[in-house]
């Protein structure tokens, strides 16, 4: 039984990083798309097509087979664990909420990525490039909280909380450093 936990673990983490990192790639691919809109002439109306294409392509063939494998593994582990096993381990209930709120990012991500495809996006590059930067915070959380496990229950939302503040620190760091070449690129 210890093997095919295993077996199954390993079929987990490898559809969560796959998952993720197709998350983390359509959304990017997105702020590039959402750019192309806006700097589209008639001569370029070929690109946002383009994207159009490629969205799909990762969301349908990464994005939606990697969450299922996630999902289905994850949901196997827990069965072979069992309910007194779930009852005892607090942390996997945490896990659980950050996966349906990284779902709920994942269906979000098809809104928008729809939208884009109708041209009826309301977000900004600069929102579309926050938005990016959300799977990062999941994949940190997650992984935290799988390696501290039933640590002291002070240290997961401690180094949690840490890591969100200096990951967005550094985005903050990064739109300001591109911001100021880009007025020093326009002023020259």
């Amino acid at each position: 039984m210890e093997t095919l936990l295993l077996i199954i673990k390993v079929f987990h983490v490898l559809g969560f990083v796959a998952w993720v990192g197709g998350l983390f790639y359509l959304a990017n691919i997105m702020v590039y798309h959402r750019r192309a809109i806006d700097h589209a002439t008639s001569e370029s109306h070929i690109v946002p097509a383009v994207f159009d294409k490629i969205e799909h392509g990762v969301y349908r063939k990464m994005c939606n087979p990697a969450m299922m494998l996630t999902w289905t593994a994850g949901i196997i582990m827990l069965v072979i664990h069992g309910t007194d096993w779930f009852k005892v381990n607090l942390w996997m209930h945490h896990k659980l909420l950050l996966l349906i709120l990284l779902t709920v990012y994942h269906l979000l991500l098809k809104i928008q990525m729809t939208k884009l495809h109708q041209r009826t996006h309301q977000m900004t590059t600069l929102q579309f490039q926050f938005f990016n930067a959300i799977p990062v915070l999941f994949l940190a959380a997650i992984v935290v909280l799988a390696i501290f496990r039933n640590s002291d229950p002070l240290v997961q939302p401690i180094v949690v909380l840490s890591m969100s503040a200096a990951l967005l620190y550094i985005f903050a760091k990064v739109k300001k450093n591109k911001k100021g070449s880009n007025q020093n690129n326009a002023s020259s």
